[in-house]
């Protein structure tokens, strides 16, 4: 932990005045030695398809080093996109499915060497060792039209603001819920808490290390049962998928990693975005900034460590049709290429450069032959010439 904290925030806003949508984003690295989160803004997620009527935004909140989460970030959108037939219109239980197997998909691509490579730059100085000991928790909304799709794999959370009153959206992934000990047990780790401790913990006989939520992307440590399935590991990706049809009362969403929850209840955090709330068409940045400042701790020692965490939040409105906030956000995706049309098309670069050096070889050969037995049909230098 730093001797002060860092509160510079980094912050972006933009707005989709078609949809009535503007939000904005904001990250503070307080009191942690390094930024670990990630986030998403696409209000685009294709460019063509299905999936161009659709806005994806998220929050991943990173541990063991930031590469995971930047990671989920990058490649989300390209494996939405990649995701559903063309001539298919974007029905509800295909976001759905899409959002599922999408967090599956990137989880199982780590364990690529195309993909470790990746986190090797993406973690930059931080730390070169792949995903084993490095994840993310995740939560992902979706917005179709009215339809709301929200995906979610750890402890960050998503709350909807339906008038005044907080609305759920997710549910914390903790080892000591039922639902995630059975599965904990079932595959061999133990849940743990230690003396002292309130957060209960994922362990197993050898661990590296302990997790204090029981979903993530990454942490392939904890994913090592060859006789379980993908989501019948100790701790899996296999996200929970909440559908929520807007209404007319409905304003915003805030997501935010567990920095803030650890400091606020649900019904507090929309309080204080509602109180803080600026006229439509107003920048939503400043109200971020606030809540983050809110959320930090001044006195560690005081507040047991709780407000020291890294913070995100993502903030989105409902009903705006000013267009005058500037964009700050990832472009829709143009052919929606997935982390597995990735791979294969590296191995078939791969393969038609090993093809050109074969074959370039076995012309430098041909024509190596064709001069040695030139050679040795003509004659010699050194003979004479009859007269």
């Amino acid at each position: 932990m730093l001797a002060a904290p860092i509160r510079t925030k980094l912050c972006e806003e933009g707005a989709l005045p078609s949809n009535g949508l503007a939000w904005a984003t904001c990250s503070m690295q307080g009191w942690r030695m390094h930024q670990e989160d990630s986030h998403l803004v696409t209000p685009q997620v294709s460019a063509s398809g299905p999936w161009r009527e659709a806005s994806l935004f998220g929050v991943f909140d990173g541990h063991g080093g930031p590469e995971v989460a930047r990671f989920v970030a990058a490649h989300l959108p390209a494996e939405l996109a990649s995701s559903t037939d063309d001539n298919q219109g974007l029905q509800p239980k295909a976001i759905t499915a899409s959002l599922s197997a999408a967090f599956l998909h990137l989880d199982k691509a780590l364990r690529t060497e195309a993909a470790r490579e990746e986190l090797r730059r993406l973690g930059g100085a931080f730390r070169a060792s792949g995903a084993e000991c490095v994840g993310t928790t995740a939560v992902v909304c979706c917005l179709h039209g009215r339809d709301i799709a929200v995906a979610w794999a750890g402890d960050s959370r998503a709350v909807l603001a339906r008038g005044k009153r907080a609305v759920a959206l997710t549910a914390d992934h903790k080892p000591e819920n039922p639902k995630e000990r059975q599965r904990i047990l079932s595959a061999g780790g133990r849940v743990l808490l230690v003396e002292g401790e309130t957060v209960h913990r994922v362990a197993f006989d050898g661990a590296p290390m302990a997790l204090n939520m029981s979903r993530s992307i990454g942490d392939l440590a904890f994913k090592a049962r060859p006789w379980k399935s993908a989501e019948q590991q100790m701790v899996t990706a296999a996200p929970d998928v909440r559908r929520v049809r807007l209404k007319n009362s409905d304003r915003f969403i805030l997501l935010a990693c567990d920095g803030i929850w650890d400091m606020l209840s649900n019904q507090d955090a929309v309080d204080f975005v509602h109180q803080h709330l600026p006229s439509p068409g107003m920048p939503l940045a400043p109200v971020l900034e606030k809540l983050l400042d809110r959320c930090l701790s001044r006195n560690p020692v005081q507040t047991g460590g709780l407000g020291c965490d890294n913070m995100t939040a993502v903030l989105i409105r409902f009903g705006t049709t000013d267009a005058k906030i500037s964009c700050g956000c990832s472009p829709p995706v143009a052919a929606g290429r997935s982390m597995g049309q990735k791979a294969k098309e590296k191995k078939a670069k791969k393969a038609k450069k090993a093809n050109t050096k074969k074959a370039k070889k076995a012309m430098k050969v041909k024509k190596a032959k064709r001069k040695r037995e030139h050679s040795s049909s003509s004659p010699s230098s050194s003979s004479s010439v009859p007269d």
